[in-house]
């Protein structure tokens, strides 16, 4: 069977959850269909490719001069999959082409993008792309159940036409215990080798709720943050900027550092290396950096809304994202609670559990083959029951 995948997220510069989640997913389908060809289509030549080393993968890139009504995507990849002789092409972003010779199987993360909050300008072209998308595609991944019902109530899609395939953490994600690494990557952000910290990961998108995070860090008690740091990393220039100057504004320059991406390779000692992980988003589809600092052993604070509550269970502190007083209430317990911490930190590693790569692929793989028409078909494949 030949698999074709449009990869454009994995050959960003800056990857974010999308792209990650991509290359781990595409290497455990390859391991475990090693006779099947997979072929990554993109558009940035010259990027490294992180999935090199797997023999029955190919990366293709495709470009062409603008893309100003995203010719891309819907002309310059139907046809490649079709030319290269795929069987199935597996849309992983939310959107595919219109119109496409070869069957499609669709992930759809969340349906965010039609919420006038996040996407006032867009919500409505985003809105008939994705359920035109949908309608067309002979299968729906999607990362939770959350995200399930939606694609079923407001798309319109038939149930027997989604799987929900919950993701897991980052393959690199894994808990740091040496007392050099952590060390380092303290130093690193500069963070005070005695202090405790807690880790955010923003982003000038409002539903990631910086400014929340950072209006509910001043409401706490002093005393409650004395010795403690928050660092936010995922900020890009002018936002880091503006958000500097929100710090200022709220007197707590001096224990909040904001920084713009974390490099990827030290996100293990970076989650491992905190306290605890903040996470109060207004909305996700699944919230990926919640199960990486469950890997890591770190106690989380997450939202009680959309799907982050399906993906922590009782593991997390729950909070409601849209009232400062209440991320104040739930951050300062996790910060002046040792024990609480720990439960939560012991509650997440078990739960983790729950989160495989492997079992993530194999629900993919069952997708696939029956888009294709197959009966486990492929060649030198591993049981996936």
């Amino acid at each position: 069977m030949k698999l074709a995948v449009d990869a454009r997220t994995i050959f960003r510069a800056e990857r974010r959850g999308t792209g990650k989640n991509l290359i781990d997913l595409v290497r455990h389908v390859a391991a475990l269909r090693p006779g099947w060809e997979i072929v990554l289509f993109h558009r940035r030549d010259g990027v490294e490719n992180p999935l090199a080393d797997l023999p029955n993968v190919r990366a293709c890139p495709i470009e062409m001069p603008g893309d100003r009504w995203d010719l891309w995507q819907q002309v310059r990849l139907p046809w490649a999959a079709w030319r290269a002789g795929a069987d199935v092409l597996h849309c992983p972003a939310n959107t595919a082409p219109r119109r496409c010779p070869v069957r499609r199987v669709l992930t759809i993360h969340d349906l965010i993008p039609m919420d006038r909050r996040f996407n006032p300008d867009g919500a409505e072209a985003w809105a008939a792309e994705v359920t035109r998308a949908a309608r067309g595609a002979a299968a729906i991944l999607t990362p939770s159940a959350f995200t399930a019902e939606l694609v079923q109530r407001v798309l319109g899609v038939p149930a027997d036409k989604i799987t929900v395939n919950w993701w897991a953490p980052d393959a690199a994600c894994r808990r740091i215990t040496d007392d050099g690494a952590l060390t380092a990557v303290r130093a690193k952000y500069g963070l005070d080798a005695e202090g405790r910290w807690v880790l955010a990961f923003g982003g000038a998108d409002p539903r990631k709720n910086t400014s929340g995070l950072l209006d509910a860090w001043a409401a706490i008690d002093r005393p409650v943050r004395a010795g403690w740091s928050l660092l936010v990393v995922g900020l890009g220039p002018e936002d880091r900027q503006r958000f500097e100057r929100r710090t200022v504004a709220l007197d707590i320059a001096g224990r909040c550092r904001l920084e713009g991406f974390a490099d990827e390779a030290d996100l293990p000692a970076l989650i491992s290396a905190a306290d605890v992980m903040a996470y109060p988003s207004l909305s996700e589809g699944f919230g990926l950096p919640i199960v990486d600092a469950f890997v890591c052993g770190t106690a989380v604070l997450t939202s009680r809304t959309t799907s982050m509550p399906e993906i922590a269970g009782e593991a997390a502190e729950l909070v409601d994202p849209d009232d400062t007083g209440d991320i104040a209430r739930g951050l300062a317990a996790l910060m002046a609670e040792p024990e609480r911490r720990a439960r939560c930190a012991a509650s997440g590693l078990e739960r983790a559990k729950l989160f495989s790569w492997d079992a993530t692929a194999r629900r993919a793989i069952e997708v696939f083959q029956r888009v294709a028409g197959e009966d486990g078909a492929g060649g030198d494949q591993k049981d996936i029951t």
